[in-house]
């Protein structure tokens, strides 16, 4: 992940292995490791509502890509 691509998204999606989504949160923000200096940064939930909550639950079209962390512009539900 990189600071500047999540400081650009409104939203997280968290996915299961079978591309359903189990979690849905707007991002209030990053936080860089500075104690440990790991290069590891964290994301900051808003405590406002997600945008796109009714999609838990839902499987959602995902790029091939084997990266963990995918950016995308259009959501697609599949299923």
């Amino acid at each position: 992940m990189s600071f500047a691509r999540i400081i650009d998204c409104a939203e997280l999606l968290v996915l299961d292995k079978t591309d359903t989504v189990r979690a849905a949160t707007r991002v209030a923000g990053v936080k860089k490791d500075l104690d440990e200096g790991s290069g590891r940064i964290s994301i900051i939930p808003s405590k406002l509502p997600a945008k796109h909550e009714e999609l838990i639950g839902k499987k959602i079209r995902r790029p091939k890509s084997r990266n963990p962390v995918v950016y995308l512009r259009d959501i697609e539900v599949i299923d």
